[in-house]
């Protein structure tokens, strides 16, 4: 909250709020008082719309195109 660091990645935040690990009005909390020089990125699917609110910017990527699809099984260190 000081300002120490410049980007702050919370790596699939956005689905331990949906599963009620993490509440979103912490989330939204944290966004409104984060000093002015850090920017917070928050990833995952199912995005709290209070959340979303809050935010900067929110940028939806989708699938096109995944092996899976043909039954293709994951590789480890590309899918997982």
């Amino acid at each position: 909250m000081g300002g120490r660091y410049s980007l702050v990645v919370l790596d699939e935040i956005n689905i331990a709020v949906k599963m009620k690990q993490v509440d979103a009005a912490a989330v939204v909390r944290l966004l409104r008082e984060k000093h002015p020089s850090t920017t917070i990125v928050l990833t995952g699917r199912s995005l709290d719309k209070k959340i979303a609110a809050e935010a900067d910017v929110v940028i939806n990527v989708g699938q096109v195109k995944h092996p899976a699809e043909k039954g293709i099984a994951g590789r480890l260190g590309i899918e997982y």
